[in-house]
């Protein structure tokens, strides 16, 4: 696949202030009766035939933590992350075992800070839309998933 690029727009820093200004009420959604519970539920439910006992996950854009916290619970070894500063620290404060690996992208999402074919699967939950450069993307997903 080729990755044609018309513009180089930098976008990162604005989605990060975004994000770091939602933080506070972000795991609302997740909640019982929140907006996003059901996506809990089918992330489990997609995952589970395709990652093999104590797979390893990537949840990029992780947000604050809860679709990681579910995976972990079922068993999975999830690495998550995200450029949201505030987004990671309400994360990890939830993730009292220590269950869950916290990244921080520096960078934007350009190139994943993780080897090639780390990971059985990764999950990437309302992402794409706020990533400047999808296919780039899409291909550091190419390279981290095992084959």
């Amino acid at each position: 696949m080729a990755c044609v690029v018309e513009q180089q727009v930098g976008n990162s820093d604005q989605v990060r202030q975004f994000f770091d200004a939602k933080a506070s009420v972000w795991s609302e959604k997740y909640a019982p009766g929140g907006p996003l519970i059901g996506r809990l539920v089918r992330f489990g439910a997609a995952l589970e035939g395709h990652v093999p006992a104590e797979g390893r996950v990537l949840d990029l854009g992780c947000g604050t933590g809860d679709i990681a916290h579910a995976m972990a619970t079922v068993g999975m070894r999830v690495t998550a992350c995200d450029i949201s500063r505030e987004m990671l620290r309400r994360a990890s404060e939830q993730d009292v075992g220590g269950a869950v690996d916290w990244v921080q992208l520096d960078t934007g999402w350009r190139t994943l800070p993780f080897g090639t074919a780390t990971f059985d699967a990764i999950v990437a939950a309302s992402v794409l839309e706020y990533v400047d450069i999808r296919c780039a993307v899409l291909g550091e997903f190419a390279r981290v998933l095992r084959p």
